[in-house]
This record gives structure tokens, sequence and C-alpha cells, in this order.
């Protein structure tokens, strides 16, 4: 294929260009940066001359009112002396009483000129100060500007980015707080300003007025660190999504979230971060405005494990106040899961000794929470097995010295951390993996080098427990005689007793040692522990966020989680599909999968059985469920998606907890199969059997093959006899014909010519048939001939027609103008009995929707609804959503429709043609094979 060199050429001078400016910009924002710097230097010297100008001024007008003090002690002493003077010396005693009167005149002559110089002074040091303040905040500002310009001179900035011995910022941290205003400048500036210059400083300065250092150097330090999160583009948006617009505004929002997280602050004062799609920001968020606070409220917001879990969805109470099974489960998806990326079974020595590392410093931090360390060790079964068996191997060949030393210390370390119960499983499990005849090679001398630095030897001396346990007793031995081993007999009773209670544990829980070493929890714990998995995998999927954006009725999402295994013991193959809509009285949720065997039965439906269903050949089942609000179908949602996920993990080492996360789920399931609305249940060979059935039911259309769409399902509803569910459809997808002057009833007319969209009339057909489910389906066409003209006669159908008209249909006028995403949606529906509108169904089958509405009955109501809508692909699409369990990665695909309603109506068919006439005969409702 040809290249155009020209346009090429274009392209890469116009490229050059542009990367030309913006290393020009750079170095102008550079220069412009240290010019300001240089100004607010000048201005702290200015400021410096001031106060030593300020402070002579001072020592003036301290000297004058000395002197005029002075002057008046004298005067008064001169008087004094004139009154007791003899006669021949008082003319000479007035006439210094009258020298000292001159000297006071004169001393306060010199007092005022010197309050006058030092009011002078007093001014200029203000206003010097005061410029302090303004040039050490331009200058800040400026090199915050010259920062943010580097980072788009790209090729400039990634060089120095390289570059160990230099900051990719043209302006480091430091410097930035060297140039910017100080605390005790900020207060000498506010000290002696007026009231509206304090408010015109404060407003320059982004501080409130104060005179309080501390409280000034906290609104510093919370406008810098706002400053430093906006230049990161991630930072900055995920500020603007939080109302974060200043320091203030982040300090404010750190004093919420640690209220929230001390659970005193409710309503008004607690904040919403649902929405929020970027939790790395987030969390960098939240860490940072913990920077002004103190205590422990500080050291809350601090922790990176609150920070992690609020984002993703926590409550920060909650959050702040972790334990057990959820404490392990967020420190091992924030600080585990990532630690070596690939398969465990194919992990090399230095890969185990890297993540037992990772490990081992969670189980020391959090040793005073057994139930934490017990679940963050089962969580982490696969990978120490796999480190036991390479441990096991270490003892038979030459492997890697150091990392076998490093590995055997975390193991060591985990051990000695541990709870004795979990510490001897683990040894077990070690010991299971050691041979009886080897030398062991660089094993003992891992353990030994570990004691021989000052670890403790009680998790060392557990495993050659476990070996003489085993019968294993030689291999036992020699793990211990290195390194000041004491010798088998002389090992602690609680080794011992660790020992025995591991193995009446195991003996209980599994039968056998070797296959359950490797779960640490009892039964009870394990229940738990699958609560907590269920819920960090349903913050995996952020469905509340996903449910907050539904806010018209018809606004759905749907989501795929692409996992192997069942749901609600059925089996749905690859995957799980559920659909949540906004509805006119709350929400409606739908769960469709491959398969049926247990829908009903685990969720305590009615209808099937078990047994029933595990015959039948249906293609697939739809559960639908309704619910008052949003908090409800967020509840139904998240266990759904963590029953989907702990499905996946029903095998392997961790299969008691796959297995937890579903019976866990028990009180959840509860709650759903309360709100059960239906089970619809699509039939095999579905375009056969509507044939047969709607001929029987003498449905016009049923036996067209073709043009049109057939399909036959069972719904079982909540109570009542179930319904045989016949749906024809005729329509086109893809490019509309569109006549001339298509006028739209809410205001506007479509531009004729083919449009991409789809139109499309279809009749669902309920039959009510009073036979069990089972029956119904092994045989519909039977069924409905045994129920006769009974069934005829009280079945229904729905006649409904809806136009969609992609984004790029050009409307003119009207109140909606159709962007890159938009479109418009027109929906037709009119029910009623099935004999009562025979007549209309024959002419919209084939097409001719405006002759189905003129022949239908005027006592037939109609509705019919104008939108515009906006469909989002969001979510996972394509992305792996780790739970951090057994390497399960949940890919899902959710897609969220919303709509404003710009026209609503009801009423009769002609009453609708008069309205809706122009579409309904503009618009080409063509057969399509």
């Amino acid at each position: 294929m040809a290249t155009d060199v020209s346009t090429s050429g274009n392209s890469n001078a116009a490229a050059e260009a542009a990367a030309r400016r913006a290393a020009e910009a750079a170095e102008a924002a550079r220069r412009a940066a240290i010019e300001a710097a240089q100004r607010a230097e000048q201005a702290r010297q200015q400021a410096e001359q001031a106060a030593k100008a300020q402070e002579q001024a001072a020592k003036a007008a301290e000297g004058a009112a000395k002197d005029v003090g002075q002057a008046r002690k004298d005067l008064v002493h001169g008087q004094q002396q004139l009154e007791n003077a003899p006669p021949a010396q008082r003319e000479a005693a007035k006439k210094n009483v009258e020298k000292l009167r001159g000297e006071v005149d004169s001393t306060r002559e010199k007092l005022k000129t010197a309050n006058r110089s030092l009011l002078d002074a007093d001014t200029k040091l203000q206003k010097a100060q005061e410029n302090v303040a303004r040039e050490s905040k331009n200058a800040e500002e400026a090199m915050l500007k010259a920062n943010g310009a580097a980072k788009k001179d790209t090729l400039n900035y990634a060089v120095n980015a390289l570059n160990p011995f230099k900051s990719a910022d043209p302006f480091s941290k430091e410097q930035l707080a060297k140039a910017g205003p100080s605390a005790t400048e900020i207060k000498d500036a506010f000290d002696g300003a007026n009231g509206a210059e304090r408010d015109t400083l404060s407003k320059k300065l982004g501080v409130e007025a104060s005179n309080d250092p501390k409280e000034i150097q906290a609104n510093l330090d919370a406008n810098r660190d706002f400053a430093q999160l906006k230049q990161d583009p991630a930072k900055a948006k995920t500020l603007e999504q939080l109302n974060i617009r200043d320091g203030k505004d982040l300090r404010g929002f750190g004093k919420k979230l640690a209220g929230q997280a001390a659970g005193t602050a409710q309503g008004k004062d607690a904040l919403n971060l649902k929405g929020v799609q970027d939790k790395e920001a987030l969390a960098s968020i939240v860490q940072t405005s913990a920077n002004t606070l103190e205590g422990t409220a500080k050291d809350t917001l601090k922790n990176e494990l609150f920070a992690q879990q609020v984002a993703s969805g926590q409550d920060p109470q909650k959050a702040a106040n972790l334990k057990g099974t959820d404490l392990a489960v967020a420190a091992h998806n924030n600080e585990l899961k990532d630690v070596v990326n690939k398969p465990v079974k194919d992990w090399t020595e230095a890969d185990a000794n890297q993540y037992t590392k990772a490990l081992a410093d969670q189980v020391e931090k959090y040793k005073n929470d057994p139930e934490a360390v017990e679940s963050l060790m089962t969580m982490s079964g696969e990978q120490l097995h796999r480190s036991a068996q390479l441990v096991g191997q270490g003892t038979e060949h030459k492997g890697s010295k150091e990392e076998m030393a490093g590995l055997t210390a975390n193991l060591s370390r985990i051990g000695n951390a541990a709870p004795p119960r979990a510490a001897a499983q683990l040894a077990m499990g070690i010991a299971n993996e050691i041979p009886e005849d080897s030398e062991q090679n660089y094993v003992d001398d891992g353990f030994s080098k570990f004691v021989d630095e000052g670890g403790s030897s009680q998790f060392r001396d557990t495993i050659a427990a476990a070996l003489k346990q085993g019968g294993k007793e030689d291999a036992a031995e020699e793990l211990i005689e290195k390194g000041g081993g004491s010798g088998l007999d002389d090992l602690a009773g609680n080794v011992w007793d660790g020992i025995k209670d591991a193995g009446e544990f195991l003996a209980d829980k599994a039968g056998d040692a070797a296959k359950g070493a490797y779960n640490f929890v009892s039964d009870q714990v394990v229940g738990k522990l699958g609560d907590s998995i269920r819920n960090a995998a349903a913050n995996a999927l952020n469905i509340d966020d996903q449910i907050h954006k539904l806010k018209s009725p018809g606004d759905s999402f749907t989501v795929k989680a692409g996992v192997e295994g069942t749901l609600f013991g059925a089996d749905l193959g690859a995957g799980v599909e559920m659909k949540v809509s906004k509805t006119d009285t709350g929400y409606s949720m739908e769960l469709q999968g491959n398969g049926t065997a247990g829908v009903a039965s685990k969720l305590k439906l009615p209808g099937l059985t078990d047994a029933e269903l595990s015959a039948t050949g249906t293609a697939s089942a739809t559960v639908k469920f309704e619910f008052k609000n949003a908090q409800e179908v967020e509840k139904a949602s998240e266990t759904v998606a963590g029953v989907a996920i702990g499905a996946a993990a029903t095998a392997g080492p961790l299969a008691p907890v796959g297995a937890a996360m579903l019976a866990s789920a028990g009180n959840e399931l509860g709650f759903i199969g309360d709100h059960y609305k239906s089970t619809t249940l699509k039939l095999e060979g579905k375009g056969e059997i509507s044939g047969e059935a709607g001929g029987s039911l003498g449905l016009p259309g049923a036996k067209l093959a073709g043009s049109v769409s057939n399909a036959t399902a069972i719904e079982i509803p909540k109570s009542g006899p179930p319904n045989l569910i016949l749906t024809q459809k005729v329509g086109v997808e893809g490019k509309l014909d569109v006549a001339d002057g298509v006028g739209l009833p809410s205001g506007g007319t479509l531009s004729p010519g083919k449009l991409d969209g789809k139109a499309e009339i279809s009749m669902e057909t309920k039959v009510p048939i009073d036979l069990s489910p089972s029956k119904l389906i092994s045989d519909p066409v039977g069924a409905l001939k045994q129920a006769g003209k009974t069934a005829v006669d009280k079945s229904t159908t729905k006649l409904s027609a809806n136009v969609e008209l992609a984004a790029g249909a050009e409307i003119e006028g009207g109140p909606v103008k159709l962007n890159g995403r938009q479109g418009l949606q027109v929906q037709l529906s009119a029910e009623a009995k099935t004999k009562d509108i025979a007549g209309s169904l024959g002419k919209a089958i084939t097409g001719d929707l405006g002759g189905a509405l003129r022949t239908l009955d005027q006592g037939t109501k109609v509705s019919a609804k104008v939108s515009a809508y906006t469909d989002d692909k969001v979510g996972f699409e394509e992305e792996g959503v780790s739970v951090g369990v057994a390497s399960i990665d949940v890919t899902a695909e959710a897609k969220t429709r919303s709509s404003e309603v710009l026209t609503d109506f009801k009423g009769t068919p002609s009453e609708l043609l008069s309205r809706f006439g122009s579409v309904v005969n503009g618009v080409g409702f063509t057969q399509t094979a």
C-alpha cells in the first residue's frame, strides 16, 4: 500500500511544531517561576530592611518617651525648689523652672516626631510583610505552573524522569516550600491588616485570616497537598468529582471522613463516595487528606489499607475497625494478590521467597488477631503448598542457597507468629514434602541460619516434631542437629501439643491431614470467610455505582460474569448474565443462564424441583425479582456477584472457602427469594414448538417461516398456574426507511432517508395452563390441546412496537439534539384478550402497524412513550477483576442505558394514531428473514 509522503510529512511537521511549542512554553514557565522566586526573595529582603527600620524607629520612640519622662521629673523637682527657695534665690529658681518647661516641650515634640516615624515604619513593615505573602504565593504558583508545563513537554520530561539525580519537575517540593509563604509570614501579614485588606489577602493566599500560626500552617499544608494532587490528571478529575476545589475543601473532606470512621458523622455530615470510578486516585486523596488531622483520626486516614477499602466502597467505620476475616480479605487483596504474577504451579524458589516474605509481614503485623492470621494463611493455601513442595525439592538437589535461606526464614517467621495450631498445620504440610532419607542440603542450613541470626527455633522444632510423628525420625534429627539443636527428646511440650491439636483439627475436618493441611480455619470461620470474600467480590464489580446511575424508569445495566461453575446450584456453563432495571415502582433484577437445575430449589422458589428440571430440554432460565429501592437491589445484586464468583473457587486447595462463599450466602439468598416474581424457561426447538402451539391458538403468522421470529417459553409466577408464552416478532434492524416529513410527538421532524436503528413489532401471548410446570415443559403443544378452548379464551396478547433511532439521526426542531452517543426511542403497546384483538394481530404481523391500530376495538387501552436514550459500556470489559482467592479472575461487561422521557401517552387507538400516526405510517416495519 502506497504512503502519502506529503500527508505524512505534514503530520510529522505538525507534531514537531507542537513539541517545539510545548518545550518553549515549559521553558518560559520555568523562567517566569525563577523571576517570581527572585521577586519573592527581594520582597523578603525588603521586609527585613523594613523590620530593621521599624526596630530602630521603635527604639528611637522609646528613647524619646524616656526623655519626656525625665524632663517631667526634672520640672517637678524644679517646681519644688522654687516653692522652698529663700527670697534671695527665688528669681534663679523661677528661671530654672521656665527652662525645664522648655525642655519638656522640646522632648514632647521629639516624641511626636519619633512616634510619627514609628507609625510610618510600622506601615512600611506591614506593606512589606503583605508583599512578602503575595510575592511568595506568586512564586509558589509560578513554580507549580512550570511543573505542569514541563509535563506537557513530554520528551524532555521523560528524559529527566530517567535521571536518578534530577527531578523530572523543574521545581522540587522543597523548593516550592522554600519559595512559598510560611505560616509566620502569613501571620505577620494578617496581624496589621485591616478588615478589607485581610479579606483580600485571604482570597489571594487561599487561607482563612487567622493569627494562629498552627492553623495557618495547617491551611498552607492542605493547599500544597491539594496543588500536588491536582498535578496528576486522574487525581484532578477525582477531586472535581468529589467537589474538592482547594485545600480548605480537602481538609473538610478529611474531617468528614474521619468522623464517619469514628462513627460520629451521619446524614449531611457523611460523604457520598458512590460514583467515583478511579479507586486508586480516591485512595490517594483519602491518605493525603489525613495530613492536617491529628491523633487517631490522622493515623486512621493515613493507613493504606483503610484508604483502599474506603475507595473500594466499604463503609468507613467498618474499614477503620477491620478484624478477623474482613481484615484478612482486605490485607490479602491489597498486599498479597499481585506480589507474584505467574501461575503458582510454575513458581520457583525465588517466587516463593518473594511471596512468603510479603505474607510473613502481614502475619506478623496482625498476629494479635488469630482469626485474621488463620484466614490469611488459608487464602494463601495454594502458595504455601507450593512453597512446601519447593522446600521438599530443595532437600533432593542443589538449588539456590540464598533463595532457600530466604524461603525458610519467611516460613519460620510465619510459623512463629501464627497461632500454635495453625503453625503446627503448616509444619505438618512441610514435613509431608520432606523425604526421610535426604541430606536436606540447603533446607536445614536455611532454618538453622534463621535461628543462628536470632530467630526463634519454635517453628523449625515444630517441623521436626511433625517429621517424627510421620515416621521420619532421621529427617527430624537432620533438621535440628544444626544451629544449636537440642535433639528430638528435648523439644518443648507446647510443640508436641500443637502437633496433637492440629492432627485432631484436620482429622475432624477432612479425615486426611495431608489433604486439609492448607485450610487453617474452622468450619465456623469458613462461613465468615466466605461472607468476607463475597463482599469483596461484589465491591470489585462496583455494582452499587452502576445502580446509582439508573435515574429513570427503563434505565438498566447488564453484567456478564465470565466464570465457570454454578449459580445457586444451577449449571450455568460459561457465564451468568444479570440485568438490573429501574422501574416505575422500584427496581427489577433478572438472572439469566444456560441450564436450569437447582435455580428454583436453591432459592426455595415455587414451581420446579431439581429432579423435574434435570431431564428437561430448556435452553435457558431467567429468574426475575422486584425490589422497592436501590438498597434492596444493591444487596441482591452484590450477593449474586459474590456467589457467582465463589462458584469458581469450589475446586482445588480452597474448595472449602469456595463452598463457603455459596453456603454462607444463605440469609442473603433467602432475602432474594422473598422478592421473587417469576421464572421464565425458554424451550429447545422453540421455533417448531411455537408454530404448532400458535396454530392451535389460531394465532396469525404462527406458522410463517423465515419472516417471523418465534419463541416458546414457560413462565412460572410466584402464585397461580404457569403460563405458556408464545413470542412472535417482525421488523428490521440496521437501516430504517423513513418517509418524508415524519413528525415526532415530542416535537421536531425526522429527516427522510435510511437511518441507523431498528423497528420491531412483537406479539407476546400468555396462555395460563393449569398443569405442573414439568408436564407443561415436556409436551407444551399437547398441554395446549388438552387445555382446549378454555386456554384460548383466557390467553392475553401484548402487541408492542419499538422504534430506535441510533446516534446520527437528524431531527429538525424539537427538544432533543442527538449527539454522538444519544438515540431516540418510540414505544407503543396494547394488551387485551387474544380473542378480542385477533383481527388486529393479522395486520400487525405483516408489518402493517397502522392497519392493526385502526382495527383495534376502541375499548382497548394503548400506551406510548418517546424517550431520548444514551447507551454506555461501563465497568470491566475485557478486564480481570480479581478477588484474590485462588487467582480467580472475573471478566465482566456492563452496559448502562439511561433515558429521558420526552412524551408519555395513554388512551384509545384512535387518539394514539392522531398523535403517533406520522411515526406509525412513516417508518417501514419490513419483514426480514
